[in-house]
């Protein structure tokens, strides 16, 4: 970042003018300048004044191995190069105690040169570079298991000397830190990766303009996130020479910088003494940041990340960053001007707040756009965006960018809109057509809301019909309220099987249609094995048919099968039912009663005794054994079959007792044996 540049943090506003940014430059060359010449007079070691921001991180490559990454962004402009440590040391520690668990050194893997956004925007005045140090360690989980977590920690001096908003920045230092759960949860691995993917802002902002930038991550685990604003860390390093990057790292809690009068926590940015000024501002759930500062000068910032999973937090990361105000050349929003087609030839301009309603011909259903800007070159895009749906098919916007050479040329575009109807029939279907123009150091935009109205689509009602089919219908025709209302019924019985065919139509043009069961699974269906695909098309009908076997498992009574139709013609829904009921009697079984003699001589009638042979077991009632007794209790005959037979053997004639038992009663009775 801009190490030469120092702003007094109290100045008031300043006009800002295309000569700003010029100023600043000048500035820091001098101050380089004087800089290099103290460097060719002087041997003592001078302070390491280099560190812009940073954070650390924390990502899961295999069980219980991490990798621990430290980013940290460079003034490369006038960061001395002693100051780029090939190693950079971290402290694990458990929180609550902060009893030192590891102590691991990170080597530097890559440095980058951080790009400021557009090219074209770019200054010599801010340079940085982003060093990105690693290293992977296994973590013992018998050890990494306390339920209040534990933090990651890093400490270095020092910071860049021209920041507006702290006092003694030249000896402040800097703290990264990391908090992380428990590794090792209710007896499992608790599988978690710190918040990765953060950017650095856009370089440097502009006095009095408004200001955005992304500052936000993203999560591996699809943990939430939520930012707020904090004071950055200064820790415990100093300019000391034995203790500008304490080894290891001590613990927490860190000290925090000095704010200089009128600055702290939520005023990091100032942006009180102008009448549109907004100080920092950090959106919640994107890290969104954004700012009107009211003041030129370089001004260090902190956002805190906080993890949270099923509600509950169980992490966060500091981050931290510099921010350039400088003065800039005022850039104009691009003006908008839209018209509706009214009578032939005639262009009406689009009142804000009206809506627009588009003809029936489908070959005038255009929008005109006209674009223009004050600046000499602007080079504008176009954008879209629908506000109901989120998408509307057939919609277009042509072109959706050029170049406005001069105050009086005009970009112009066309928005059309489909034949037919779009969005939900009936009602408005809002727009927001968003103009960007490229400006330094961001673009600018401008919007325009408006909300158009397709005819309406004639759509009939749909029609459904059903056929019931099973072993006996029956047909009441009885008149309610003037309407004839046919009740049809199946009448069915264990075994039997039942269907109902079910479709619906409707010939309306652009019409789903979706024919369904409606009360399968709820109220007397529930468990019943009915089967009922839903079926949708988009043609003029659709057919679905009810199947039905009637179980032992289904209860004697009356049960209704409900059906339905809905039609769905540009966003508009209407639908339609019918019923089917259905009778299932009680099982009317043969019970056949066993004779109570029979004469085993071989003359093939009467030879054996079956009692079970005409006793059916019942619905989800099972046969389990015969016993048959002689008349002192000693049992003569058993049997697992239900239909086995009992000869006699080599038992006497005489009265003998049985008895049969199912998995819900037994029956008991006699036979006389005759020989």
């Amino acid at each position: 970042m801009k190490t030469a540049f120092r702003a007094n943090g109290s100045a008031p506003m300043t006009s800002p003018t295309a000569s700003g940014l010029r100023g600043a430059r000048q500035l820091i060359n001098r101050r380089a300048w004087l800089v290099w010449l103290l460097l060719l007079g002087f041997t003592a070691p001078a302070v390491a004044s280099h560190i812009v921001g940073g954070q650390l991180r924390l990502l899961r490559t295999a069980p219980y191995t991490y990798q621990v990454g430290l980013t940290m962004y460079f003034d490369a402009l006038t960061g001395q190069p002693g100051a780029r440590d090939p190693t950079v040391t971290v402290s694990f520690y458990e929180r609550g105690t902060n009893r030192l668990m590891d102590t691991l050194h990170l080597t530097l893997r890559t440095t980058v040169p951080v790009n400021y956004g557009v090219v074209a925007c770019q200054d010599r005045s801010i340079s940085t570079d982003e060093l990105r140090y690693s290293h992977t360690i296994r973590l013992d989980p018998n050890r990494y298991n306390r339920p209040g977590g534990y933090y990651v920690a890093w400490e270095r001096c020092c910071r860049n000397v021209s920041i507006a908003n702290i006092t003694s920045p030249e000896g402040a230092g800097t703290a990264f830190y990391l908090r992380f759960p428990a590794i090792q949860q209710n007896g499992r691995e608790f599988i978690n990766s710190s918040p990765q993917g953060f950017l650095p802002t856009n370089g440097y902002a502009c006095v009095a303009q408004p200001y955005r930038a992304a500052f936000g991550g993203t999560d591996p685990d699809g943990d939430s996130l939520a930012y707020d604003l904090v004071t950055p860390l200064n820790g415990g390093s100093s300019q000391a020479p034995t203790n500008r990057a304490p080894n290891p790292p001590g613990p927490a809690p860190y000290a925090p910088v000095r704010w200089l009068p009128g600055y702290d926590s939520l005023q990091q940015i100032s942006g009180a003494q102008l009448a549109t000024g907004q100080p920092l501002r950090v959106d919640a759930r994107s890290g969104q940041i954004s700012f009107t500062a009211d003041r030129l000068g370089l001004f260090v910032f902190a956002v805190r990340c906080s993890e949270y999973r099923n509600r509950v937090k169980i992490g966060e990361v500091r981050r931290e960053f510099q921010q350039l105000i400088v003065n800039c050349p005022v850039v104009t929003t691009p003006r908008i001007a839209l018209t509706q087609n009214g009578p032939p030839g005639v262009a009406l301009p689009y009142v804000p707040g009206t809506i627009v309603q588009l003809p029936a011909d489908p070959t005038n259903r255009c929008m005109n756009l006209y674009l223009t800007s004050p600046d000499t070159t602007a080079r504008v895009s176009l954008e879209l965006i629908p506000l109901d749906t989120g998408t509307v098919a057939g919609v277009s916007l042509a072109p959706t960018g050029g170049t406005v050479v001069s105050s009086r040329d005009t970009l112009r575009a066309r928005i059309c809109f489909p034949d037919g109807c779009f969005g939900t029939d009936g009602l408005p279907h809002a727009f927001r057509l968003i103009v960007r123009k490229d400006a330094c150091p961001q673009a600018v935009s401008d919007s325009l809301d408006f909300r158009v109205q397709a005819p309406l689509v004639p759509d009939a009602p749909p029609r459904l019909r059903v056929w019931p089919r099973g072993p006996r219908l029956a047909f009441d025709t009885t008149v309610v309220a003037g309407a004839t209302i046919v009740r049809r019924l199946i009448i069915g019985r264990e075994g039997d099987s039942l269907s109902v065919l079910v479709r619906g139509y409707d010939t309306d043009p652009d019409t789903r249609i979706t024919v369904r069961c409606l009360n399968l699974g709820t109220g007397q269906l529930t468990g019943l094995p009915v089967v009922c695909p839903t079926v949708t098309t988009d043609a003029d009908s659709a057919t679905t048919r009810l199947e039905w076997l009637l179980g032992c498992e289904v209860p004697p009574g009356l049960y209704r099968l409900r059906f339905g139709i809905a039609s769905e013609n540009c966003g508009r829904v209407l639908t339609r039912q019918d019923s089917v009921q259905v009778q299932v009697l009680p099982t009317e079984k043969v019970v056949t009663l066993p004779y109570n003699i029979f004469t085993p001589n071989g003359d093939n009638l009467n030879d054996t005794f079956a009692p079970a042979a005409g006793l059916e077991p019942a619905c989800k009632q099972t046969f389990r054994r015969l016993r048959i007794f002689n008349r002192w209790g000693r049992e003569v005959f058993a049997s697992a079959d239900r239909l086995a037979a009992w000869a006699g053997g080599d038992a006497a004639g005489g009265i003998y007792y049985y008895v049969l038992e199912y998995s819900d009663r037994s029956y008991k009775g006699w036979v006389e044996l005759i020989r």
